[in-house]
């Protein structure tokens, strides 16, 4: 088995850090836009400018492809699924990531 214990740690850290990174950003820019549920009754960008609809534009550019990402990712930990589905799920998360 190729899969020993610190291959095992390392894997499962990566994972957790870069879930961890995902959600940051996701939760940070949704405040940022005040989006809900993170409204904020300051708005540090105002809604309507160029800057507000280009960051509204990437912030769902990075969360629907993380949310699917995240949907096969657990339908696959009780299924098998074909490997062309995981090929598609590695590269939502790496579009999510950019």
């Amino acid at each position: 088995n190729d899969w020993d214990c610190e291959k095992l740690v390392l894997v499962v850290v990566h994972c957790v850090s870069a879930m961890l990174m995902f959600m940051s950003f996701l939760c940070a820019e949704a405040h940022a836009l005040s989006l809900y549920p993170f409204h904020c009754a300051v708005q540090s960008i105002q809604a309507g400018t160029f800057q507000y609809k280009m960051r509204y534009l990437t912030w769902h550019l990075a969360f629907w492809p993380y949310l699917l990402f995240c949907l096969i990712q657990a339908y696959d930990l009780f299924s098998s699924l074909h490997p062309y589905v995981k090929i598609i799920s590695f590269v939502l998360e790496v579009d999510a990531g950019l």
